[in-house]
């Protein structure tokens, strides 16, 4: 319990997060209607997970990436690594998780749109909870920016 609170309270003391997110694109430049890949990466410290989008949303929040201002979709949101099952036995029944692999992320499908040329900071919004085997911090979503230049 005490280790719950802790964890909860962890923003409002400036703790460390346990959870580093990076974006980039690939390519980095693109004329509009081109098809490129949002690659979003985590880096964990030892003992953390992350939940796989392939998670119940009963079991846990999935890491999840919104589309960037400028892009569209262009397929299903993916992960590079299928993702690892983690068994609980509570009392007679067992209830299987599914994490991120360690070293996955996410791979987002995009088209770019029109707009005008040349370089841009972009941001994806990126959603997660971090969880360590006995309790979860707070659900996070973060602005990550990644570097993109608009072709003409």
């Amino acid at each position: 319990m005490l280790a719950s609170l802790l964890l909860a309270a962890a923003p409002q003391f400036g703790l460390q997060d346990p959870v580093q997110v990076s974006a980039r694109l690939e390519p980095e430049a693109a004329a509009p209607g081109a098809e490129v890949e949002l690659h979003v990466d985590f880096q964990l410290e030892p003992g953390w997970h992350l939940y796989h989008p392939a998670i119940d949303p009963l079991n846990g929040i999935a890491v999840s990436a919104a589309i960037p201002e400028g892009f569209e979709a262009n397929g299903p949101i993916r992960t590079g690594l299928p993702p690892e099952i983690h068994e609980l036995d509570i009392g007679d029944k067992t209830y299987a998780y599914e994490w991120l692999a360690p070293g996955d992320g996410l791979i987002v499908p995009l088209r770019v749109m029109d707009g005008p040329a040349g370089s841009a900071d972009g941001k994806v919004e990126v959603g997660y909870q971090a969880c360590d085997d006995s309790s979860c911090l707070p659900p996070e979503t973060l602005a990550v920016s990644f570097d993109f230049t608009r072709l003409e």
